[in-house]
This record gives structure tokens, sequence and C-alpha cells, in this order.
């Protein structure tokens, strides 16, 4: 057996742990990062191909908003960060139409959500008043499709209070705003850990955290087998996804602790889901969706500059290009129930039932796509132990979980990542920086 003392013990090598660990060490406390896998950066996951220019994004890919924290990181490691522009499309029965208005309708059904409403209710349940009137039937169904898809979210379970807290992005241009790092996002963990050297432990399994006040003790094992560790430090920043702190105890990935956490910090845990998503990322070999004919345009209609297209119906419903890039690829996304539905399904049906939905919405034959396929790419996040879902939502009655969770334990444990993010950041890169940073402070204070 190994053994480490440290003063600081972080649980987990994405954005989180990195940013906690990288701040710990310019306050001047020594910290040793654990991380399951063989990499770092968690739920960003990039790959790179040959044959295509550009990285290949299988988590996070978009920086949602300012995100100041995220770009503070882009700007100090000189990477290029672009704004998405263009135009959304909307496909019904093979047809093609312009959404121009996409925020601004969405927001005319989404302004009417009450952060402050006792008691919270579920997003169905505020659907179901016909919020608009009949004339917005058409808007309700935008907003179910947005809160399903971009919150990852089961709408008869998410908080009806957290969502109005995360904003209506039609009342605001920078809450709208999406970009990307041309870089690819493994770029930012990269530059997070660079001042850590070898204090980043990989393929290192944390199985159980034996804790008092001013004293932790881990034990955990490598996941190449044989060797095992143990790590004794003054306190440990958590920064574990959702998903693998709920996982039952024996489980694949699962952390025991010892005591238990708090009542409070339980409780907190119950109160959030973790959203599942299904994204399939194809290569073609040229952007024939471009060509004439395709989606029944009208005369001087044409989807070069198309960055987003939405439809319904189908098991993958939302596609968007690499814009403001030209590069012959279309990532398909679909998030809440119908992705746990389809991510049931091996890896090789998935990329097949999303090619056949992208067929349909295009308006042309499924074999049109097929032939032009070069390589798909997709990640199974739900079946990764070392994840167990995408991101999280909060539920009905825990809108502020988030926030419940981010109280420090007998100025001992300190949990961070997303799902610890308030103010409507969580499920964001740069919430999960934010926690970590924060953690960061907590902890500088508590053992100052």
């Amino acid at each position: 057996m190994t053994a480490i003392r440290t003063d600081v013990a972080v649980l987990g090598a994405g954005v989180a742990g990195l940013a906690a660990a990288r701040a710990l060490a310019e306050g001047g406390l020594r910290a040793v990062v654990l991380e399951a896998r063989d990499r770092i950066g968690g739920r960003i996951f990039t790959v790179r191909d040959d044959r295509l220019a550009l990285p290949v994004e299988l988590g996070a890919e978009f920086l949602h908003g300012g995100a100041p924290e995220t770009m503070r990181v882009v700007r100090a490691a000189g990477l290029v960060a672009v704004d998405i522009e263009g135009e959304r499309w909307r496909a019904e029965r093979g047809r093609l139409f312009p959404l121009e208005d996409f925020w601004e309708r969405l927001g005319e059904v989404m302004e009417r959500l009450d952060a402050q409403r006792t008691p919270d209710r579920s997003l169905d349940d505020f659907l179901a008043t016909n919020p608009g009137g009949r004339s917005r039937a058409r808007e309700r169904a935008l907003v179910r499709e947005f809160v399903e898809g971009f919150h990852a979210a089961d709408a008869s379970r998410v908080s009806e209070r957290a969502i109005a807290d995360g904003g209506n992005p039609g009342e605001d241009d920078e809450a709208a705003r999406l970009g990307r790092i041309l870089d690819g996002y493994d770029r930012v963990p990269r530059w997070l850990a660079a001042p850590l050297g070898d204090r980043v432990r990989l393929g290192v399994e944390v199985r159980h955290v034996a804790w008092r006040p001013g004293a932790v003790r881990l034990r955990c094992a490598s996941t190449a087998g044989g060797r095992t560790l143990d790590v004794r430090a003054r306190a440990a920043v958590v920064s574990l996804p959702l998903g693998v702190l709920q996982a039952p105890s024996g489980a694949k990935g699962a952390v025991e602790f010892e005591p238990p956490l708090p009542p409070a910090h339980r409780e907190a845990l119950g109160q959030l889901a973790m959203g599942a998503v299904v994204r399939v990322c194809m290569l073609f070999a040229e952007p024939f969706w471009e060509a004439d004919g395709v989606g029944k345009l009208r005369p001087g209609q044409s989807l070069a500059r198309m960055s987003f297209l939405q439809g319904r119906g189908e098991d993958v419903g939302v596609w968007w290009t690499a814009a403001p890039a030209r590069v012959p690829m279309l990532v398909g996304w679909v998030g809440g129930p119908r992705a746990e539905a389809l991510g049931r399904a091996p890896a090789a049906e998935i990329a097949a039932r999303a090619a056949r939905s992208l067929a349909t919405h295009l308006g042309v034959p499924h074999r049109r796509v097929a032939r032009q396929l070069v390589a798909w790419w997709t990640h199974d996040w739900q079946r990764d132990p070392y994840a167990r879902g995408a991101y999280s939502y909060a539920l009905v009655g825990g809108s502020d979980a988030a926030r419940r969770l981010a109280r420090p334990v007998r100025r001992t444990l300190f949990l961070a990542g997303e799902a610890a993010a308030p103010d409507g950041r969580t499920g964001t890169v740069n919430g999960a920086i934010a926690s970590g940073q924060r953690a960061a402070r907590q902890l500088l204070r508590a053992l100052a």
C-alpha cells in the first residue's frame, strides 16, 4: 500500500476539482487530485481525428452566456473562442421553415414561470395551466422541448422555481449567447492542471472516505488492479458528479462516506437528479444539406448558414452544425426521458436511428445520408460509472438544493461540481469552475 499525506485531497479531476486544486496551490496549500479515469476533464471529453480539422466534443461543447470564469481561462491559456451565429430552422414533416424568433417565442411562456412560487411545482404542472392561452400551444411545446433538451430534465419532475431561477433567455441577449472553443474544450482542464504536475493522480478510484473535523482518510484502489493507496489530509474537496454521489454502496465508482454526509446534504442530494443526454457527432463527405431540394425550401432559401435544426417526433430531434466553422459535421442531440430510452440501445443502433432522424428532418432518403456518412462518435454518459448521467437538474422542492450542497461540512468536506453551482449555473462548465474556486476559498478560510 502506498501512503500519501497532503493538506487537501481533491476527489475528481474535472474542471471543478482542477480549479479548486489550482486555487489551493496558489493559496499555499498542497493538494493531491485523485481521478478514476485515465484522463482529466471529467465530462469534458474531446477527441481528435485526422479526417477532421476541428476537435470532436463528446461531452461539454458550448460556452453559455458570458461564462466569465471559463473565459478567464480561455484568455489566460491563449485559446480561441467564437460566438455561434447563423440561422435556426424548424423541421416539420420533411419541410424546413426558418425559426427566426426562437428565443422570443420561448420567452412568451417562460416569462410566466415563478421563481418564488409556493408550493413549488413541476414544469408539466405549470404547462397544464395553459400559460399564454390557446394561441400559445406551439410555444408551450417549444418550452417543453427546450427544457428536456437544454436542461436534460424530465418535465414531470423538474422544478418550476429552478427553471425560472435560471433566467429567461428571451429577455437577455447575453443569456442567449452561445460560443465554442475552437482549440477544443479539453484545453481548459489542461490549463487548469498545468501547474499541478504529478499531484494529479490518474487511474485512482476513491472508494471510502473516513473523516472527522480536521482530518480525512481516503482508501483508494488502482483501476489497473493490484495497487492500493492510502491518502490522509486535513480536508477534502469532493467534486464528483451528482450521479456518483447518489450511486448505491458497492456499485462501480461509488464512494462511501464514514460517517455519512450530514442530513442536510443528503436531503439536498435527494432533491437533485442527473439528466440523460444522447449526442451523436457525424462527419460527412460534404455538407449535403446545403444542396438544392433538401427540406423543400422556398425559392431563394438555403441551409448554407444553418446553425441549429429542431424537429419533433423522431429519435433525435435537435441538430447543429460546426458554425461558424464550415466543416461537414452535424451533431445530433436528445435529452431527458427520450434520451434515457434511446441510450439503452447499442451505440451502432443509436447512430443508425440518428441518421434516420436526420433524413426525415431534411426530407431526403435515408440512403442519401448513409452514403455521405464518413464517421461518427458517441459516448454513453448514462452507463459511464464515473459520471452516471450528463448533468444535474433540480426536482420539485429542490430549487435551492445546489446552494445547500455548497455549504462546507464541519470545515472539512467541501463539495464542488456543477451540481453545487447555484444561481442557475448548474449543468455548465462555467458553473463547475466557479464551484471549484468557491470551495477553494471556503477551504483557505477554514485552514487559515
